[in-house]
């Protein structure tokens, strides 16, 4: 039995019994962060850093997130538009945008902000249970490449929440296309049965990152001329992609060997008569390298039977262009700077003016045995217009 106490000993027995059972610091540990993401696209919404918390204890709330980018050349404000904080409610790690559950967004407008920032969320954790957040960042088309970005995180719930020695950091390099030139290479006027017609030549080379993977190039013939049954020729029998391997810069359809074919899409198999997909769905199928640029070629056959009015024309625009990137596992794209207008040839041949066919026999005319008649007069004039 205790027969007395000291006033020292009593106020630390008062002083537990009055504070709660378990503290925010106490109740919320970090158990994982994922900071080996090194590349963040232009004009992407990229995962910059990911962290998963458990409660412990009891259940917890997680209501506060401080974070602060340090770069001098792409911040808040400075080509990142928008910062989100998502909960991870999809495959565990892997950010999919459209999937995960948003909890909060910042968004800034032209002025750069460099000051400290904030997620103010409610967020409940079950005892015992961890859960994972994502930090992401939409960073504009038009911000440097090779500059770089970063994140730290501070703090959670303003409570002096230990991150460990260190606040968790992540530092990025902005990567994308530095080289995207597309250009016509389209004659002026084609035969029906020409083959290996070039219509574009599209230059192409990366920063910071290859695209080699999942890299689709769509081209859109506005004439509406691709044949979609095997078995016609009466437009355009094929569409290739070929590569420039031995960067000569130009298409000379006599020397096809000089060339690697990427890819080739026959009769039958464009996805309309106005739209071809080159589709290279592999890693490696097709590589965008970030030493030299690529030169690609995009190039027809003309079917033997095209039928041929006034003012017919072939057409090749790219309408969409985009991979993923081989280190930021991002999908990298073109679409928003592509050229307006297509490539485009007229097709020549000849036709018959109906104005101008006439019968030069009569019904009540008669011939003779090994005579020569004429029967019929025809105008035959040029399809192709200036």
């Amino acid at each position: 039995m205790i027969r007395y106490l000291n006033k020292g000993v009593l106020f630390i027995i008062l002083m537990a019994l009055l504070a709660p059972c378990v503290t925010f610091a106490q109740s919320l540990s970090l158990t994982e962060t994922t900071t080996d993401k090194s590349y963040a696209p232009q004009g992407t919404k990229s995962a910059i850093i990911y962290f998963k918390l458990k409660a412990v204890g009891g259940d917890a709330s997680f209501t506060s997130l401080s974070f602060k980018n340090n770069s001098n050349a792409v911040f808040f404000g400075k080509k990142i538009t928008k910062v989100y904080l998502y909960k991870d409610s999809g495959v565990l790690g892997t950010f999919e945008d459209g999937t995960e559950s948003e909890l909060d967004s910042i968004t800034y407008g032209s002025v750069p902000n460099v000051s400290d920032q904030q997620f103010v969320i409610s967020e409940t954790i079950s005892s015992g249970n961890s859960q994972g957040y994502f930090v992401v960042y939409d960073i504009a088309a038009s911000a440097e490449l090779g500059a770089s970005t970063n994140i730290t995180l501070q703090d959670i719930n303003d409570s002096g929440f230990d991150f460990g020695s260190n606040d968790i950091s992540n530092n990025l390099e902005i990567t994308g296309f530095s080289s995207k030139e597309i250009v016509s290479v389209a004659p002026t006027v084609v035969l029906p049965g020409q083959t290996n017609v070039a219509m574009l030549k599209l230059t192409l080379q990366m920063s910071g990152e290859e695209l080699n993977e999942g890299v689709t190039i769509n081209v859109e013939n506005t004439a509406g001329n691709f044949v979609m049954s095997s078995d016609k020729t009466n437009g355009i029998t094929a569409a290739y992609l070929y590569k420039d391997t031995n960067n000569i810069g130009s298409f000379d359809p006599n020397f096809l060997s000089s060339y690697t074919l990427a890819k080739q899409v026959l009769a039958g198999n464009f996805q309309s008569s106005f739209n071809v997909a080159f589709s290279f769905p592999e890693r490696n199928d097709i590589n965008i390298g970030t030493i030299t640029s690529t030169n690609f070629f995009v190039v027809y056959d003309i079917g033997e039977d095209f039928q041929v009015t006034d003012n017919t024309k072939i057409t090749a625009q790219v309408t969409a262009l985009g991979g993923i990137g081989s280190e930021s596992r991002s999908q990298i794209s073109l679409d928003d700077n592509l050229p307006l207008n297509p490539a485009s040839s007229f097709v020549a041949g000849l036709s018959y003016d109906t104005d101008y066919v006439a019968s030069l026999v009569r019904t009540s005319d008669r011939f003779g045995v090994n005579s020569t008649v004429p029967m019929m007069y025809l105008n035959f004039v040029p399809t192709k217009s200036q």
